[in-house]
């Protein structure tokens, strides 16, 4: 975590009934009593609890100064209390001192609440001036002040609530499925985290990290979305969820955890046989070497999404592979060399045919490999890429913007491949996932979310 105040000194003022910041309305501050003489001992807080208190300066921070404070990442731009709020004659204002500035509140004047009233515009904002506070502005002999009863500590009082979260209850194996992530807290910006717990072969467990990106629009507020992925081969049973949200004045919020259940991909089994000349394709070492480069192309992302709406089908054909199917891979005397499951779907189309790209995004790799021949890789942003392979040809260049329905490329039968047709693949996070779902499901097209 960053140092909690840093050694700038800031002075702000605020002479309206409301504090605003860069002409952003922050929430009105509530009108206090006057406190007495200099350095007294603050009011009681109010039964809603609208205080906090500083240990490390021995003062309390209470309703409208709190609210701005809270709103407007306090810790970095204002620092801890060094004083009550206090009425102070000399600017006719309430005002409180912070070891960064200060803040003063003034009761509208008649022609402003008129303006307000009217629908006009009743703050000024508030004004930054660089600098150390004005000499004498805080009086010595002004020290720590008793707890109040029943007040926390900022520290406290201000951390996020523990987040809620929503998965779905049940995902099959292979598939895609959209975590959402609710958080309530007015200090932002927050900024949320997670994973997803992984089964490893030793039986042991393992965290894959989520991307949550924030919803959009007037019920986006305090709602954050990740898309995970299982891979077609993931223990069947429970799996879970983790994460946990830092608020705007860098405190963190207990970690919560939500449970699904992995049930059975229902795959199919396939066999094929390849010729002699493209039999050392299926060498386990030609594999692992693709596979490090797709992990290498994938392990980046834009952090939100790049497309709206649901993904279309790079082209027509025939389906000839679905994905996750368990497959035996045999040489021309039908003997088994290897088995694996298919990470895409296998669309049979003519030779030359169009491949158009499923949904906006950016063009992520393009280039050829062992296996998939000539391959382009779109990054559709948080952790979603698409890959097309075995292609002819290819019509794209690396970095470049690519809007949905844009060519690709041409269908082609280089790399691993009995004849013309594209391999495609929908990858979130690394994992290969169904493609076929994200051209049906509304969720997975971010409908109500962006």
């Amino acid at each position: 975590m960053k140092p909690l105040f840093s050694r700038r000194r800031l002075l702000v003022t605020a002479p309206a009934a409301a504090l605003a910041l860069h002409g952003t309305s922050v929430g009105t501050l509530h009108a206090a009593a006057p406190r007495g003489p200099y350095g007294a001992a603050p009011a009681q807080p109010a039964a809603d609890g609208a205080a906090v208190y500083f240990p490390e300066t021995g003062h309390h921070l209470l309703t409208g100064f709190l609210a701005y404070w809270r709103a407007n990442q306090g810790p970095q731009r204002l620092g801890a209390p060094m004083t009550e709020e206090h009425w102070d004659p000399a600017a006719e204002a309430m005002v409180q001192h912070f070891t960064l500035g200060r803040l003063e509140w003034r009761e509208p004047s008649p022609a402003a609440t008129a303006s307000a009233a009217a629908g006009g515009e009743a703050r000024t904002g508030v004004r930054e001036v660089l600098g150390p506070p004005a000499s004498g502005s805080v009086r010595a002999g002004v020290g720590a002040v008793p707890r109040g009863a029943g007040v926390p500590d900022w520290t406290a009082a201000l951390a996020p609530r523990e987040p809620v979260i929503a998965v779905p209850e049940q995902v099959r194996q292979g598939r895609a499925f959209l975590v959402e992530l609710r958080v309530d807290d007015p200090a932002a910006p927050l900024a949320v985290s997670g994973s997803l717990s992984r089964v490893q072969v030793d039986g042991g467990t393992q965290s894959t990290p989520l991307r949550f990106f924030p919803a959009v629009g007037p019920t986006g507020a305090g709602r954050f979305f990740a898309v995970a992925g299982l891979t077609s081969g993931a223990p069947i049973g429970p799996r879970t969820v983790t994460a946990m949200a830092r608020n705007g004045l860098e405190l963190d919020s207990p970690p919560h955890a939500a449970g699904f259940g992995v049930v059975d991909g229902a795959f199919s089994l396939q066999r094929l046989a390849f010729a002699a000349e493209l039999i050392p394709l299926l060498e386990p070492e030609v594999g692992e070497l693709e596979a490090l480069s797709i992990a290498a192309v994938t392990a980046t992302s834009a952090p939100a999404p790049l497309w709206r709406g649901r993904f279309r089908q790079p082209v027509g054909g025939q389906l000839v592979t679905r994905h996750g199917a368990r497959r035996d891979y045999l040489d021309p005397s039908g003997r088994t060399v290897t088995q694996s499951q298919h990470g895409g779907v296998d669309l049979a189309v003519a030779g030359g045919t169009p491949i158009a790209s499923p949904a906006a995004g950016v063009v992520a790799f393009t280039g050829q490999w062992s296996i998939r021949g000539n391959v382009v890789v779109v990054d559709h942003g948080a952790g979603v890429h698409t890959l097309h392979a075995h292609m002819a040809g290819i019509a794209v260049a690396g970095g470049q913007p690519v809007a949905q329905g844009q060519v690709l490329g041409w269908v082609g039968s280089t790399g691993l491949s009995t004849g013309p047709h594209l391999h495609w693949e929908v990858r979130v996070g690394g994992v290969a996932v169904e493609p076929l779902e994200w051209t049906q499901r509304d969720d997975l097209g971010l409908s109500g979310i962006m």
